[in-house]
C-alpha cells in the first residue's frame, strides 16, 4: 500500500541547528512551516558572501564552497542591465543552493532612498506532499544585510 505524504520533510540544517524549537528527524512541515523554513534559508543565502566574483559565479559549476551571493556592491542598481545581471546571479544561486524551489523567477527592483533600496522578488513553486504550491518572497537588500519578507 502506498502512503501519500501530506507535508515536506524538514531540512537537515533545521534539524541540526534546532531551528523552529528543535525538529525531530521524521518531522513533516506543513505549508506554513515550509514557508518559514524557505524564508530562513533565503536569509542565510542572501546574508552569506560567496568567495567568487560576479563573473566567476555565473561561469562556474557551483559547489557548497561557493555558498552565498557574490559581492554585488559594485553594481549600480539604477541600470536595467545590472539589475538583470543581479537577477541572473540570484537565480543561479537559488538553483544551486535551494533545491526545494522549482520554476523560479527573480526580478530586481529599485526603491527610493540614499543609497537606493534594492528589492528582490522571488516567485516559484515548492513541493508539499504530492502537490506543487506557489510561493512568493520579497527580499529587501540593504548594505550588509538582507531581510526576507513573506509575500504570499
Amino acid at each position: 500500500m502506498v502512503n501519500l505524504v501530506r507535508g515536506a520533510f524538514s531540512p537537515l540544517f533545521d534539524r541540526l541547528t534546532g531551528a523552529g524549537g528543535g525538529v525531530p528527524d521524521d518531522a513533516l512541515l506543513d505549508s506554513s512551516g515550509l514557508r518559514l523554513s524557505l524564508g530562513r534559508d533565503l536569509e542565510r543565502l542572501f546574508n552569506s558572501t560567496s568567495r567568487l566574483t560576479l563573473s566567476e559565479f555565473l561561469e562556474s559549476e557551483l559547489s557548497v564552497l561557493d555558498f552565498g551571493l557574490p559581492d554585488f556592491r559594485e553594481l549600480r542598481p539604477r541600470s536595467e542591465q545590472e539589475r538583470s545581471l543581479l537577477a541572473a546571479v540570484i537565480g543561479k544561486a537559488l538553483d544551486a543552493f535551494e533545491s526545494r524551489l522549482d520554476m523560479v523567477q527573480v526580478s530586481v527592483d529599485l526603491g527610493g532612498g540614499i543609497p537606493p533600496q534594492v528589492t528582490v522578488a522571488i516567485e516559484g513553486a515548492v513541493r508539499l506532499g504530492s502537490q506543487l504550491r506557489r510561493v512568493d518572497f520579497q527580499v529587501d537588500v540593504m548594505p550588509g544585510a538582507a531581510t526576507t519578507l513573506d509575500a504570499a
